[in-house]
């Protein structure tokens, strides 16, 4: 079973607010696409906790999906 990509963001987004994280998005175009990657993610004091992320690599690392799911292309 496929799931989009904006339903795998708000599973994840919802497993990171449990410990009080968050998941954004870094534009390309943006000056620090090169250091922060596609995804990214912060604490509530905007500590960067993770940098370069996959949808995928959260998914599987937060436990989002069943595991007949996969994250559409």
């Amino acid at each position: 079973m496929t799931i989009s990509r904006r339903a795998a963001e708000a599973r994840i987004r919802r497993a990171l607010a449990r410990d009080c994280e968050s998941l954004h998005k870094c534009n390309a175009n943006s000056q620090w696409y090169r250091d922060l990657g596609d995804y990214y993610t912060a604490d509530c004091q905007n500590h960067l906790n993770r940098t370069h992320c996959t949808l995928e690599q959260l998914a599987e690392e937060l436990r989002v999906l069943a595991p007949n799911e996969r994250i559409a292309a």
